[in-house]
Order: C-alpha cells, then structure tokens, then sequence
C-alpha cells in the first residue's frame, strides 16, 4: 500500500514535466521588481497566471552540510585516582576531609562536541502556479563518540566511587588499580546517533511579487540514542592485604543505554524573500506526538580464581533493583526554527548557508538514569539483600540540537 501510495504521488509530480506543457525558464526578477511582466512573458509562453511570482522550476532538490552542536550528557564522577601514598582506606574516595580524591572522567559534560552530519530534501509542486505540492526530508548526524582509559601505567591508584547506603550513605569506592594490592585498568565508553525524517504537504499561504510564504502540514519521525558502558579489570597482586588469592581476577562491567523514539504531526510555515539573485529563507515549525523513550539497564561481574569462574548479574552501578528495559511513552512538542541565506549561481543551482534549531524535551539520556547510591551488599559475591538500591531513577533531560549548515540547491 505504501508503494503504491508513493508511485502515485510521484506519478503527480512528473505528470507536469511531460515534454511541451512546461514553458522556457525566465530569468530571475531584478530586487523590487513587479512580477507583472515576468507573468506576462509567463502566460505568452503557455503558462497560467498568478498573482505569486515563485521560484523558477518545479521540483527541487536540496543537499546540506551540517555540523552539529548540542548540550552534553551530565554524567556522574566514574572514575577517581590520587597520589601514590594516600592510604588504601582513603584511596578514590571523594568528600574525605584532607584526603585530595581526585575525579579522572568525566572532565565535565560527554559528547557536547562537534559532530557532522547531512540534511537532503527533495519536493515539487503538484501546478505550475506553485500554489500546492510535497516535500521529503531526511538529516543525520555522524555517530559521536567518547572513550576514556586508564590503567596501572597511566594511574598507580584507580577507583570508581559511589555512595554506600550500608556505612550510613557515606563515600565508598570499588579500587580498580592501588600499588601492591590490584593491577587493572577501566575504560568508559558513550556514543551517540540522532536522524529522522519527514514528509509534507505545501501550500501557498500568502504573498507578493519578490516574496512568499507557504504552509507546512506533514509528518515527522526522530531518534535520539545513546550508549555508555564501564568495563573494569583487576588482577590481585602477592601480598595483598584485601583477602584476594594472588592471580584472582574481577572483571566488570556497567551498561546503560538510552533511546528515544519520537512520531507525530509536522506544522508550519516557510517562507523566503528573493532581491535579484540572493533569498532569505526562513522556516518555523512545530511537530507534536507521541515521545517513545526507553532505558536498557544491564551489568554483569565475573571472578576468576585459577580454573574456577563465577559470573553474577550486576556489577556496581547496574544491579538487580534497576537492571532492566524500561519504556514509557509521553505527548511532547518539538520545535524547530532554521533560516537560510542563498545565491543563484545559475537559473537551476543556488548555494546557501544557514542555522537550524531543535528542542527535543524529556529524552531518556544515560547520565540520568544512573543512580551512584548503592547498597554494597547486593554487589557480587555476596548478593546479600538489603535497600534496594541502586535505585530505577528514569530521569528525562531536554536537549538543544543545533547546527550551522552550508549546501546547494537544484531547481528545474
């Protein structure tokens, strides 16, 4: 049916570029011209007259660059070291009086930086007035991604702190490397996608000789995701003091993953202003529907002594009390405002540059769905009950895409 449905519209669109019924390209209108004789010379050629002037051709074509910027995700301190010759008690563990913890990653807010990405359109007009037509659209933005490692020959000392609720919610740590005790090293992971696309309905609203302005009524369909994962590994060194076997072996690790899938109804205007061979274009609109967000929460911890391996559900941050896929689905408004200045090179090709933005609110994102209270006891081996906790916090954050694009545009 789908199919079908798009052979249709596309049948539509070239039923008016069968050869004869299109009148010769006009040259552009000089700025503040009336468009009267470029309707005349229009009508002598076979077309139809109107009061709009528009643009020269019939269906368009549009291909953009775009970088994109947009806030970060806040994430909790993961990953701590000190000086070598802090004590083992105080070792990675952040608020103690005197004791100067130090907080390796993160540094401030992940995946805030510059990512690349791509815009295209395509579209025509159903009449050669330009009155009524369709328009496609897709962006993406280039997976963007942030690691950060560390091991006993960058850091003697590492640690990954968090709050014990089982020592009167006090600062704790789960040591990774200290000098003599344990050898390892960690590695923090998140990535990050964003794409959608869109289809609408266009139609002329209003206007005058050099300017335009038309209606927008479609569809538009978005997805935000993102993936943070904390892998661990320790060694137990001979001689220490933690009741380890010497050779025995954690290996952990901590997933959370987020993504948010958003549908709904396209609405809005475009509208652009010609002076000669240059436009100003400027498009707001807004999308309202459904937001389907989901948080994927797993973890998993393995101990090796000698030939004998144990594997648990969970590692630290991601335990039985909020290990899971969790969903919910929320009415949310997406806005976007762009604006675009352009200059015909030819009759067909146009350059432009312009800015988008985008507000996407109430997104599922990995740093608000980690909870660093932790009852100690529910971690591997003992798996003793106790508080539930880490707690499921399910917390949303808005995020503020923008994106300064440069493209062409090709008209026949």
């Amino acid at each position: 049916m789908v199919r079908s449905g798009f052979a249709l519209l596309m049948g539509l669109l070239l039923a008016g570029f069968a050869p004869g019924q299109e009148p010769e390209p006009l040259e552009p209108m000089p700025c503040g011209q009336s468009c009267r004789p470029w309707l005349e010379s229009f009508t002598s050629q076979g077309g139809d007259a109107a009061d709009i002037c528009g643009p020269v051709g019939r269906f368009w074509f549009s291909a953009d660059y775009l970088m994109w910027f947009r806030n970060g995700d806040v994430l909790p301190p993961l990953v701590t070291t000190n000086n070598v010759g802090t004590p083992l008690a105080q070792a990675g563990i952040l608020g103690l009086p005197g004791t100067p913890t130090q907080i390796l990653f993160p540094a401030g807010e992940v995946n805030g930086d510059l990512a690349h990405g791509a815009r295209l359109q395509a579209g025509g007009w159903f009449d050669r007035r330009q009155t009524f037509g369709m328009q496609f659209g897709y962006l993406q933005q280039a997976t963007l991604a942030t690691n950060f490692f560390a091991s006993t020959d960058t850091n003697a000392i590492l640690a990954r702190p968090f709050i014990n609720t089982t020592t009167g919610n006090n600062g704790d740590r789960v040591l990774v490397s200290f000098p003599g005790q344990l050898r390892g090293s960690i590695l923090v992971s998140e990535s990050q996608m964003f794409n959608g696309w869109d289809f609408a309905f266009r139609g002329l609203a209003f206007g005058d000789s050099n300017w335009r302005v038309d209606a927008l009524f479609g569809y538009r369909r978005l997805r935000f995701s993102e993936k943070l994962s904390i892998t661990s590994a320790s060694v137990a060194q001979a001689g220490n003091t933690l009741g380890l076997v010497p050779g025995a072996t954690t290996f952990g690790v901590d997933q959370f993953n987020t993504a948010n899938d958003f549908y709904g109804l396209d609405l809005g205007f475009t509208g652009e202003y010609r002076c000669g061979k240059w436009t100003a274009n400027v498009l707001v609109k807004t999308a309202f529907g459904k937001l389907n967000p989901s948080a994927d929460i797993n973890g998993v911890t393995i101990n090796t002594v000698g030939a004998n391996v144990a594997a648990f559900e969970g590692n630290l941050l991601a335990l039985q009390t909020n290990i899971g896929n969790h969903t919910k689905s929320t009415g949310i408004l997406v806005p976007e405002i762009g604006v675009n200045l352009a200059y015909d090179v030819t009759e067909s090709i146009r350059l432009r540059a312009g800015y988008t933005f985008l507000y996407l609110p109430n997104f599922y994102r990995p740093g608000e769905n980690i909870d660093t209270t932790v009852n100690s006891n529910l971690t591997a081996p003992t798996r003793n009950i106790g508080p539930g906790s880490p707690n499921l916090l399910l917390g949303n954050a808005d995020v503020y895409l923008h994106a300064v694009n440069f493209g062409f545009e090709l008209r026949y």
